[in-house]
Protein backbone atom coordinates (compact mmCIF):
# COMPACT_ATOMS: atom_id res chain seq x y z
CA UNK A 1 0.00 0.00 0.00
CA UNK A 2 1.38 3.43 -0.99
CA UNK A 3 1.34 6.14 1.64
CA UNK A 4 0.82 9.81 0.85
CA UNK A 5 1.37 12.88 3.02
CA UNK A 6 -1.63 15.16 3.42
CA UNK A 7 0.18 18.48 3.56
CA UNK A 8 -2.94 20.62 3.28
CA UNK A 9 -2.15 24.36 3.32
CA UNK A 10 -0.22 24.38 6.62
CA UNK A 11 3.05 22.68 5.67
CA UNK A 12 6.28 23.94 7.17
CA UNK A 13 9.97 23.15 6.86
CA UNK A 14 12.23 21.46 9.42
CA UNK A 15 16.03 21.08 9.44
CA UNK A 16 17.10 18.23 7.18
CA UNK A 17 19.43 16.82 9.84
CA UNK A 18 16.53 16.29 12.23
CA UNK A 19 15.56 12.89 10.86
CA UNK A 20 18.88 11.31 11.78
CA UNK A 21 18.83 12.74 15.32
CA UNK A 22 15.22 12.25 16.42
CA UNK A 23 16.23 9.67 19.01
CA UNK A 24 18.40 12.30 20.74
CA UNK A 25 15.45 14.62 21.42
CA UNK A 26 13.02 14.45 24.30
CA UNK A 27 9.29 14.93 23.75
CA UNK A 28 9.49 18.54 24.96
CA UNK A 29 12.52 19.34 22.83
CA UNK A 30 10.84 17.95 19.71
CA UNK A 31 7.62 19.82 20.46
CA UNK A 32 9.50 23.10 20.94
CA UNK A 33 11.40 22.62 17.70
CA UNK A 34 8.21 21.87 15.74
CA UNK A 35 6.53 24.96 17.19
CA UNK A 36 9.49 27.18 16.29
CA UNK A 37 9.60 25.79 12.75
CA UNK A 38 5.85 26.23 12.24
CA UNK A 39 5.37 29.75 13.63
CA UNK A 40 7.81 32.58 12.74
CA UNK A 41 6.29 34.78 15.47
CA UNK A 42 7.66 32.44 18.12
CA UNK A 43 11.20 33.15 16.94
CA UNK A 44 11.03 36.88 17.62
CA UNK A 45 11.42 37.13 21.39
CA UNK A 46 12.83 34.17 23.32
CA UNK A 47 11.61 35.47 26.68
CA UNK A 48 8.00 35.73 25.47
CA UNK A 49 8.19 32.44 23.60
CA UNK A 50 9.33 30.48 26.67
CA UNK A 51 6.20 31.51 28.56
CA UNK A 52 3.88 30.88 25.61
CA UNK A 53 5.24 27.38 24.90
CA UNK A 54 5.31 26.44 28.57
CA UNK A 55 1.59 27.21 28.76
CA UNK A 56 0.88 25.46 25.47
CA UNK A 57 2.69 22.23 26.37
CA UNK A 58 1.75 22.19 30.06
CA UNK A 59 5.30 22.30 31.37
CA UNK A 60 7.52 24.74 33.27
CA UNK A 61 9.35 27.72 31.80
CA UNK A 62 12.63 26.11 32.79
CA UNK A 63 11.73 23.00 30.74
CA UNK A 64 11.23 25.10 27.60
CA UNK A 65 14.37 27.13 28.30
CA UNK A 66 16.43 23.93 28.64
CA UNK A 67 14.87 22.57 25.44
CA UNK A 68 15.86 25.70 23.50
CA UNK A 69 19.37 25.46 24.95
CA UNK A 70 19.62 21.86 23.78
CA UNK A 71 18.35 22.72 20.30
CA UNK A 72 20.90 25.55 20.07
CA UNK A 73 23.65 23.18 21.13
CA UNK A 74 22.63 20.67 18.45
CA UNK A 75 22.66 23.41 15.81
CA UNK A 76 18.92 23.34 15.08
CA UNK A 77 18.33 26.82 16.53
CA UNK A 78 20.44 29.97 16.66
CA UNK A 79 19.84 33.29 18.43
CA UNK A 80 20.10 36.85 17.14
CA UNK A 81 18.87 40.29 18.21
CA UNK A 82 15.64 41.62 16.69
CA UNK A 83 14.67 45.18 15.86
CA UNK A 84 11.54 45.30 17.98
CA UNK A 85 9.52 43.18 20.35
CA UNK A 86 6.28 41.81 18.96
CA UNK A 87 3.37 40.31 20.93
CA UNK A 88 3.07 36.52 20.80
CA UNK A 89 -0.42 35.05 21.19
CA UNK A 90 -1.38 32.80 24.08
CA UNK A 91 -4.04 30.12 23.75
CA UNK A 92 -6.75 32.72 24.41
CA UNK A 93 -5.53 34.88 21.52
CA UNK A 94 -4.05 37.65 23.68
CA UNK A 95 -0.36 38.57 23.92
CA UNK A 96 1.78 36.90 26.55
CA UNK A 97 1.99 40.15 28.52
CA UNK A 98 -1.82 40.21 28.94
CA UNK A 99 -2.50 43.40 26.97
CA UNK A 100 -5.15 43.38 24.22
CA UNK A 101 -3.65 42.20 20.96
CA UNK A 102 -3.29 44.96 18.35
CA UNK A 103 -4.14 43.43 14.98
CA UNK A 104 -2.55 46.38 13.18
CA UNK A 105 0.85 45.32 14.53
CA UNK A 106 1.61 41.96 12.96
CA UNK A 107 4.47 39.68 13.98
CA UNK A 108 8.00 40.18 12.75
CA UNK A 109 9.70 37.02 11.56
CA UNK A 110 13.45 36.95 11.93
CA UNK A 111 15.02 36.13 8.57
CA UNK A 112 15.53 32.37 8.67
CA UNK A 113 19.02 30.96 8.15
CA UNK A 114 17.63 29.13 5.14
CA UNK A 115 14.40 30.25 3.52
CA UNK A 116 11.64 27.64 3.62
CA UNK A 117 11.86 25.27 0.69
CA UNK A 118 8.85 23.26 -0.45
CA UNK A 119 8.93 20.01 -2.38
CA UNK A 120 7.06 19.63 -5.64
CA UNK A 121 4.48 17.51 -3.83
CA UNK A 122 3.97 20.17 -1.16
CA UNK A 123 3.52 22.92 -3.73
CA UNK A 124 1.10 20.81 -5.76
CA UNK A 125 -0.91 20.06 -2.61
CA UNK A 126 -0.97 23.74 -1.64
CA UNK A 127 -2.16 24.80 -5.09
CA UNK A 128 -4.90 22.19 -5.00
CA UNK A 129 -5.99 23.37 -1.58
CA UNK A 130 -5.83 27.05 -2.56
CA UNK A 131 -5.90 28.07 -6.26
CA UNK A 132 -4.75 31.50 -5.08
CA UNK A 133 -1.20 30.13 -4.97
CA UNK A 134 -1.30 29.34 -8.69
CA UNK A 135 -2.57 32.85 -9.42
CA UNK A 136 0.34 34.28 -7.43
CA UNK A 137 2.87 32.30 -9.46
CA UNK A 138 1.20 33.15 -12.79
CA UNK A 139 1.02 36.88 -12.10
CA UNK A 140 4.51 37.23 -10.62
CA UNK A 141 5.96 35.34 -13.61
CA UNK A 142 4.28 37.87 -15.91
CA UNK A 143 5.72 40.75 -13.91
CA UNK A 144 9.22 39.27 -14.04
CA UNK A 145 8.83 38.22 -17.67
CA UNK A 146 10.13 34.71 -17.12
CA UNK A 147 9.13 31.17 -16.14
CA UNK A 148 10.22 30.39 -12.60
CA UNK A 149 12.42 27.48 -11.64
CA UNK A 150 11.11 25.09 -8.94
CA UNK A 151 13.29 26.87 -6.39
CA UNK A 152 11.89 30.26 -7.40
CA UNK A 153 8.33 28.92 -7.20
CA UNK A 154 9.09 27.69 -3.68
CA UNK A 155 10.40 31.11 -2.63
CA UNK A 156 7.40 32.95 -4.02
CA UNK A 157 5.03 30.50 -2.36
CA UNK A 158 6.81 31.14 0.94
CA UNK A 159 5.67 34.77 0.85
CA UNK A 160 2.05 33.66 1.00
CA UNK A 161 2.40 30.51 3.09
CA UNK A 162 5.24 31.44 5.44
CA UNK A 163 4.92 35.22 5.79
CA UNK A 164 1.14 35.20 5.20
CA UNK A 165 1.28 38.11 2.73
CA UNK A 166 -1.88 38.40 0.66
CA UNK A 167 -2.11 38.19 -3.13
CA UNK A 168 -2.26 41.93 -3.81
CA UNK A 169 0.58 42.64 -1.39
CA UNK A 170 2.90 40.19 -3.14
CA UNK A 171 2.07 41.64 -6.57
CA UNK A 172 2.72 45.15 -5.24
CA UNK A 173 6.19 44.11 -4.05
CA UNK A 174 7.10 42.53 -7.39
CA UNK A 175 5.74 45.53 -9.31
CA UNK A 176 7.66 47.94 -7.07
CA UNK A 177 10.90 46.00 -7.62
CA UNK A 178 10.32 45.98 -11.38
CA UNK A 179 9.80 49.76 -11.36
CA UNK A 180 13.31 50.00 -9.91
CA UNK A 181 14.75 47.85 -12.68
CA UNK A 182 14.89 44.68 -10.58
CA UNK A 183 13.05 41.74 -12.11
CA UNK A 184 14.73 38.79 -10.41
CA UNK A 185 12.74 36.62 -8.02
CA UNK A 186 15.64 36.63 -5.57
CA UNK A 187 15.57 40.44 -5.31
CA UNK A 188 11.80 40.65 -4.87
CA UNK A 189 11.69 37.87 -2.25
CA UNK A 190 14.62 39.36 -0.34
CA UNK A 191 12.87 42.74 -0.40
CA UNK A 192 9.69 41.15 0.97
CA UNK A 193 11.55 39.46 3.85
CA UNK A 194 13.59 42.58 4.65
CA UNK A 195 10.49 44.77 4.81
CA UNK A 196 8.65 42.13 6.85
CA UNK A 197 11.46 42.15 9.40
CA UNK A 198 11.03 45.93 9.64
CA UNK A 199 7.34 45.53 10.45
CA UNK A 200 6.16 46.42 6.94
CA UNK A 201 3.89 43.39 6.73
CA UNK A 202 0.58 44.68 5.36
CA UNK A 203 -0.51 46.32 2.12
CA UNK A 204 -1.21 49.58 3.91
CA UNK A 205 2.23 49.58 5.52
CA UNK A 206 3.86 48.79 2.18
CA UNK A 207 1.99 51.58 0.42
CA UNK A 208 3.16 54.00 3.10
CA UNK A 209 6.71 52.69 2.72
CA UNK A 210 6.64 53.25 -1.05
CA UNK A 211 5.22 56.75 -0.55
CA UNK A 212 7.97 57.67 1.91
CA UNK A 213 10.65 56.08 -0.29
CA UNK A 214 9.53 58.10 -3.29
CA UNK A 215 9.40 61.26 -1.19
CA UNK A 216 12.91 60.59 0.12
CA UNK A 217 14.26 59.98 -3.37
CA UNK A 218 12.62 63.19 -4.60
CA UNK A 219 14.14 65.28 -1.80
CA UNK A 220 17.48 63.50 -2.17
CA UNK A 221 17.52 64.40 -5.87
CA UNK A 222 16.86 68.04 -5.01
CA UNK A 223 19.64 67.97 -2.41
CA UNK A 224 22.09 66.66 -4.99
CA UNK A 225 21.07 69.43 -7.38
CA UNK A 226 21.02 72.30 -4.88
CA UNK A 227 24.19 71.33 -3.00
CA UNK A 228 26.07 70.12 -6.10
CA UNK A 229 26.78 66.71 -4.59
CA UNK A 230 26.91 64.69 -7.79
CA UNK A 231 26.26 60.96 -7.55
CA UNK A 232 28.24 60.09 -4.44
CA UNK A 233 26.49 58.08 -1.77
CA UNK A 234 24.96 59.97 1.12
CA UNK A 235 26.44 59.47 4.57
CA UNK A 236 24.27 58.15 7.38
CA UNK A 237 24.09 61.64 8.89
CA UNK A 238 23.06 63.15 5.56
CA UNK A 239 20.34 60.52 5.17
CA UNK A 240 19.03 61.43 8.62
CA UNK A 241 18.89 65.11 7.63
CA UNK A 242 17.11 64.33 4.36
CA UNK A 243 14.61 62.16 6.23
CA UNK A 244 14.02 65.09 8.57
CA UNK A 245 13.43 67.44 5.64
CA UNK A 246 10.93 64.95 4.24
CA UNK A 247 9.11 64.89 7.57
CA UNK A 248 9.08 68.70 7.67
CA UNK A 249 7.97 68.77 4.02
CA UNK A 250 10.64 71.31 3.08
CA UNK A 251 9.94 72.81 -0.38
CA UNK A 252 12.82 73.30 -2.81
CA UNK A 253 12.60 77.09 -2.58
CA UNK A 254 13.39 76.97 1.15
CA UNK A 255 16.18 74.48 0.56
CA UNK A 256 17.72 76.81 -2.03
CA UNK A 257 17.43 79.82 0.29
CA UNK A 258 19.01 77.91 3.15
CA UNK A 259 21.81 76.86 0.80
CA UNK A 260 22.48 80.47 -0.24
CA UNK A 261 22.62 81.63 3.38
CA UNK A 262 24.88 78.70 4.27
CA UNK A 263 27.39 79.47 1.52
CA UNK A 264 27.29 83.22 2.27
CA UNK A 265 27.93 82.63 5.97
CA UNK A 266 30.34 79.68 5.88
CA UNK A 267 31.86 79.73 2.40
CA UNK A 268 30.91 76.10 1.83
CA UNK A 269 27.84 73.96 1.01
CA UNK A 270 27.32 72.54 4.49
CA UNK A 271 24.19 70.42 4.83
CA UNK A 272 24.59 70.49 8.61
CA UNK A 273 24.48 74.31 8.71
CA UNK A 274 21.56 74.41 6.26
CA UNK A 275 19.78 71.81 8.40
CA UNK A 276 19.95 74.10 11.45
CA UNK A 277 18.45 76.93 9.39
CA UNK A 278 15.62 74.75 8.09
CA UNK A 279 14.89 73.36 11.55
CA UNK A 280 14.75 76.90 12.94
CA UNK A 281 12.34 78.00 10.22
CA UNK A 282 10.17 74.96 10.76
CA UNK A 283 9.98 75.62 14.52
CA UNK A 284 8.85 79.17 13.79
CA UNK A 285 6.21 78.01 11.35
CA UNK A 286 7.91 79.31 8.19
CA UNK A 287 6.64 76.98 5.45
CA UNK A 288 7.34 79.03 2.31
CA UNK A 289 9.93 81.45 1.02
CA UNK A 290 7.34 84.21 1.41
CA UNK A 291 7.15 83.40 5.14
CA UNK A 292 10.91 83.76 5.46
CA UNK A 293 11.04 87.01 3.47
CA UNK A 294 8.23 88.46 5.55
CA UNK A 295 10.09 87.57 8.76
CA UNK A 296 13.21 89.20 7.36
CA UNK A 297 11.29 92.38 6.51
CA UNK A 298 9.80 92.55 10.00
CA UNK A 299 13.22 92.01 11.58
CA UNK A 300 14.72 94.68 9.31
CA UNK A 301 12.10 97.23 10.29
CA UNK A 302 12.63 96.54 13.98
CA UNK A 303 16.40 96.90 13.71
CA UNK A 304 16.23 100.00 11.54
CA UNK A 305 13.87 101.68 13.99
CA UNK A 306 16.49 101.09 16.68
CA UNK A 307 19.58 101.80 14.59
CA UNK A 308 19.19 102.51 10.86
CA UNK A 309 22.70 101.25 10.04
CA UNK A 310 22.66 98.09 12.12
CA UNK A 311 20.67 95.63 9.99
CA UNK A 312 22.38 92.79 8.17
CA UNK A 313 21.00 89.60 6.68
CA UNK A 314 23.72 87.55 8.37
CA UNK A 315 22.67 88.98 11.71
CA UNK A 316 19.06 88.00 11.12
CA UNK A 317 19.88 84.37 10.43
CA UNK A 318 22.49 84.10 13.16
CA UNK A 319 19.85 85.35 15.60
CA UNK A 320 17.36 82.85 14.21
CA UNK A 321 19.85 80.01 14.57
CA UNK A 322 20.64 81.05 18.13
CA UNK A 323 16.98 81.02 19.08
CA UNK A 324 16.56 77.65 17.37
CA UNK A 325 19.49 76.16 19.32
CA UNK A 326 18.06 77.49 22.57
CA UNK A 327 14.73 75.77 21.82
CA UNK A 328 16.54 72.52 21.03
CA UNK A 329 18.48 72.71 24.29
CA UNK A 330 21.73 74.18 23.06
CA UNK A 331 24.35 73.10 20.54
CA UNK A 332 26.64 74.67 18.02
Amino acid sequence: MKLEINYGSDAFSVPGALLGRLSELSRTELAVLMALCADPALRVDQEQTIGVLAERFGCGNSDVERAIGTLRGMGFVSASRTARRTPVRRKDGHPADGRPFDNTQQRIAAMPISMPEYTGEQIEAMIQASPNYKDIIDHTQKICGTIFTPTEVSRVISLADYLKLDFEHILMIFTYCKSRGKTSVQYAVKTAYTLYNQGIDTRAAFEEYVKKSEQFESIAGQVRSVFGMGERAFSSKEKEMIAGWCKMEIPRELMERAYEITVDNTGKASMAYANKILQSWNQKGYRTLADVEQAMDEYRRQKESQNPSSFGTDEFFEAALKRGREKMGGGS
